[in-house]
């Protein structure tokens, strides 16, 4: 079960960053317009 834990976990964290990336991404597309 600790495993699937942990991959729940890196998942998580994963998603975290990329939403993190996302909005970066749409403050630099809204500046440009």
């Amino acid at each position: 079960e600790a495993e699937v834990e942990e991959k729940e976990l890196e998942h998580c964290a994963l998603q975290d960053t990329l939403g993190r990336e996302l909005q970066e991404l749409d403050k630099c597309l809204q500046q440009k317009e």
